[in-house]
Parts: C-alpha cells; sequence; structure tokens
C-alpha cells in the first residue's frame, strides 16, 4: 500500500529499487499526473491504482476507459477526497457534504463525462443521500435523547 502525493520522481524511485517488479502493490487515493500512473502500471504488471472522486483528471479517466479497468479501484476516501469544485455543484461555497460525491463518482464509473440527464439523476441520488444521511442523525439524536451534537444544540 503505498501513499503518494506530488512526489512522482522520488515514488517511481523508490519503487522500482526497491519493490521487486512483480510485487503487489496499491497506490492508494492516487492524486497524481495521468503520465505517472500508466508509467508504474506499464513497469509492475499486478500493481493497482486506486482512485477517488479527487480524480480531476481527464487524461487518467479516459485512459481507464482505454485500458485494463480491472486495475483500476474506485476507492470511497470522500468527504475528504472530494475535487474543490464538486461540492459547488450542489452548495454555493460547498460544505461536508458525502453525498455530493455521486455526481463525480459516477462519471469515474461511466469514464466518460456525463450526459446532462445522467448528472441531474447522480446529482438529485446524491441530494437523496445527504437527505437520508441528516434523517439517521436526528433519530440517532431523538433516540438517544440527545440535547447537543458536537458540542452544539441539535
Amino acid at each position: 500500500m503505498v501513499h503518494t502525493r506530488e512526489a512522482e520522481e522520488d515514488t517511481e524511485r523508490i519503487l522500482k529499487e526497491i519493490v521487486p517488479k512483480d510485487h503487489r502493490v496499491h497506490i492508494h487515493c492516487f492524486t497524481d499526473a495521468a503520465a505517472f500512473g500508466l508509467r508504474l502500471l506499464d513497469y509492475f504488471p499486478t500493481l493497482h491504482i486506486g482512485v477517488t472522486a479527487n480524480l480531476n483528471t481527464a487524461e487518467l479517466l479516459k485512459q481507464m476507459s482505454a485500458n485494463d479497468n480491472k486495475r483500476f479501484l474506485l476507492e470511497t476516501d470522500a468527504p475528504y477526497m472530494v475535487p474543490a469544485n464538486n461540492l459547488d455543484y450542489n452548495v454555493p461555497g460547498g460544505k461536508l457534504n458525502r453525498g455530493m460525491s455521486v455526481v463525480d463518482t459516477t462519471e469515474i464509473t461511466k469514464g466518460t463525462s456525463l450526459t446532462d440527464d445522467e448528472y441531474l439523476k447522480a446529482a438529485v441520488l446524491g441530494w437523496g443521500t445527504k437527505l437520508l444521511q441528516a434523517l439517521f442523525l436526528v433519530s440517532d439524536d431523538m433516540m438517544d435523547s440527545s440535547i447537543t451534537r458536537r458540542g452544539q444544540p441539535c
């Protein structure tokens, strides 16, 4: 399991020097350049790349569609890995909102840009997810007779 951010040259050099070529490698929450990911995939035949809703590299999306998709894993580290503009799709100014990563996850899964209709359906699903999450939080507070959450009145 490799975590790397903005260290492409060092990561590639260290992996190639230390890790056997046929060793199983997982690049977790990949956010670097598509070319870097493709070089690693070429060199290590059992390497897998984990992508998140933070996938804002159109080139890597294109390569995922053109290559063996079995070596790409869709990870769910949202809301911590969402792209900067993701929440502005639905909430101007954005805020911590897990359901809104549905739009980007749908686009990643499809492998191409969404049509307007697909985008709308994904956004509605995201809104529904967020509303359901809010319902569960309120229900939990009611069952526990909680009067605060994170130190604030419910």
